[in-house]
């Protein structure tokens, strides 16, 4: 057997266990979990546009500093 075949039957006996388990009310609780709803509200009202933009840019800036810079 080629390593691709045992990597695909490795996945493929995941795969199987992972639907057995769930079918079986093992793996996921008896009621699925909702999220939470997040609105203003919930996160205090601190939470804006520009506030998530403006950490989506240092982010960005932190890891990658040349192409951020070399773009403006």
């Amino acid at each position: 057997m080629t390593p691709e075949l045992v990597q695909l039957a490795f996945y493929a006996g995941f795969t199987l266990l992972g639907w057995f388990l769930r079918h079986k009310g093992v793996a996921a609780p008896a009621a699925p979990i909702a999220p939470p709803v997040i609105t203003p509200a919930s996160t205090g009202g601190h939470v804006t546009e520009a506030a998530v933009l403006q950490m989506l840019e240092s982010l960005l800036a932190k890891l990658n500093p040349q192409a951020t810079t070399s773009a403006k």
